[in-house]
């Protein structure tokens, strides 16, 4: 949306659009991104909050016909003066119609784009009007209206005629103006039903003047096409809306189909990496088991070779104390030639000396 503003003025492009919807109390269920742009509000301040969040003080409170009209199940059309957040101002072309649900009032929907310099110059001097406690002219009904100027000038002509001829000029003019009753009434009977028309689709004098300047049936006929060509635009805004969602959410969607893609073929990715680690895993298993398997075995062979050393040391520590017992005797025994020799000494002392002295 682009937007550009003149001493607090906002304007819209020629193809925004803003839309929302409220509730049946007037509070705002859903704004536009272009609708929160240029009010200012940011989406979350405006749902939730009523729609006369934004309504300018210059709107009259006549325009309590918007709500008489879009309650009794009937759309309303008009030039709207709204506020934004920051003291502004933007004009726009507003068309607010109930939307129904089970043939029940559900909520109201608005759709709005930007009010041309004609309808703004126009609903300025109205509105400034109404709030001084003025009868706008733009308001004031014609009392002949078009099929009453129609025939006026009919019988202007005709009597013009008749008095001009000078043939029984009061016959004439009575003649004359018997046909231009019936004239008017065959020319005008089917304009007439056309008006009744569009009274029923539109019958608004505040709209009519903003947007006609007339208050006659050339007015009411002006005032019905504007309407069916603006409802026209509210159904193409909404759709066109809805259009903008939906492409929105289909980009979202391709990237969420993406995204679970790319994330399909890393998990495949990782599930083939976890089974060649599986098949690692399990080559490891066995060559671990065999390991277990060869050093139960050595180990079995260890605990036998262990018996085997265990009984033969107890062999040698038989032996050895079998030597112990040898090695005791066998000192008993040098202990006791060690006593022979000493005896055998003294008695080879004595007979040496026995020697001598012979």
């Amino acid at each position: 949306m682009q937007t550009h503003s003149t001493k607090g003025e906002k304007h819209l492009s020629d193809n925004a659009i803003l839309l929302s919807t409220t509730d049946l109390k007037g509070n705002i269920k859903y704004v536009n991104q272009t609708f929160s742009q240029i009010s200012e509000f940011s989406v979350n301040e405006l749902q939730g909050s009523p729609h006369n969040i934004v309504r300018h003080a210059d709107m009259p409170a006549a325009f309590k016909i918007l709500w008489e009209r879009i309650k009794g199940g009937k759309p309303w059309m008009g030039i709207v003066k709204n506020k934004t957040k920051h003291g502004g101002y933007y004009w726009v072309n507003a068309y607010v119609a109930p939307v129904y649900e089970n043939g029940v009032i559900h909520e109201f929907q608005s759709v709005r784009r930007q009010a041309t310099p004609e309808q703004i110059k126009a609903a300025e001097t109205i509105y400034s009007d109404i709030n001084q406690g003025k009868q706008p002219k733009a308001l004031r009904k014609d009392r002949l209206g078009f099929s009453g100027k129609i025939l006026l000038t009919m019988l202007v002509s005709i009597i013009s005629t008749a008095v001009i001829a000078s043939y029984s000029p009061l016959v004439a003019a009575i003649a004359g103006m018997s046909l231009a009753c019936l004239t008017w009434y065959y020319l005008m009977q089917p304009l007439q039903r056309l008006v009744s028309i569009a009274t029923n689709i539109i019958d608004d004098p505040v709209a009519m003047g903003v947007y006609t300047g007339r208050q006659d049936e050339i007015g009411k006929l002006d005032l019905a096409l504007r309407f069916l060509i603006t409802e026209i635009g509210g159904v193409v805004g909404r759709m066109a809306d809805s259009a903008s969602e939906i492409q929105e959410q289909s980009v979202n969607l391709k990237q969420t189909i993406t995204n679970t893609w790319e994330h399909a073929d890393s998990q495949s990715e990782q599930t083939t990496q976890a089974a060649t680690a599986m098949e690692q895993m399990s080559a490891s298993f066995a060559e671990v088991t065999g390991n277990i398997h060869r050093t139960a075995s050595e180990m079995v062979s260890s605990h036998q070779a262990a018996q085997r050393g265990h009984s033969r040391l107890e062999t040698v520590i038989d032996a050895i104390h079998q030597l112990s017992v040898q090695v005791s005797h066998f000192s008993d025994v040098v202990q006791t030639i060690e006593q022979d020799s000493h005896a055998i000494h003294q008695v080879l002392e004595v007979i040496r000396a026995i020697a001598d002295q012979t």
